[in-house]
């Protein structure tokens, strides 16, 4: 694929979403410190205890959670693309828009219904004559490496 079709599936890396996920669990680790051991705003305790609960949590997220791209080589644009969408859907993902065309390349878009879509995020498929980029969650990509 191209670099240019590649790059611009590109998301968030290991760094922004570490910087999301500890700052959201530190907050949150200090809100709930300073309301369960009824401690002062001012204390240092509620922060340091945010901030221990924070990397582990900001850590693990990071790594599953950050954007990852997969490029594959493509024989058969249809063969592939009605390939992708059965394993696809074996891990419960459904095509959530229309398929697009543009410059010869389809884009599809797959997430899981109901609940689960918001915490399984969404990933996005671009499909040319030769290659196909898909980009998602580290995780989701892992687990399609193994199977496409």
């Amino acid at each position: 694929m191209t670099s240019e079709l590649e790059n611009s599936f590109k998301g968030p890396g290991f760094g922004v979403t570490f910087l999301y996920y500890f700052a959201l669990a530190a907050m949150i680790g200090a809100i709930a410190t300073i309301e369960i051991k009824h401690v002062s705003v001012h204390s240092s305790l509620p922060y340091q205890i945010g901030v221990a609960f924070a990397l582990p949590f900001a850590v693990i997220n990071a790594w599953t959670k950050r954007g990852k791209t997969l490029s594959v080589s493509v024989n058969k644009k249809n063969k592939f693309e009605r390939q992708l969408i059965q394993t696809l859907e074996e891990f419960d993902f459904m095509p959530s828009a229309e398929p697009e065309q543009e410059d010869g390349v389809t884009y599809l878009e797959f997430r899981k219904e109901g609940l689960a879509s918001f915490l399984a995020g969404t990933i996005y498929v671009a499909i040319a004559d030769k290659e196909a980029v898909i980009a998602s969650r580290a995780s989701i990509i892992k687990r399609l490496e193994t199977k496409i």
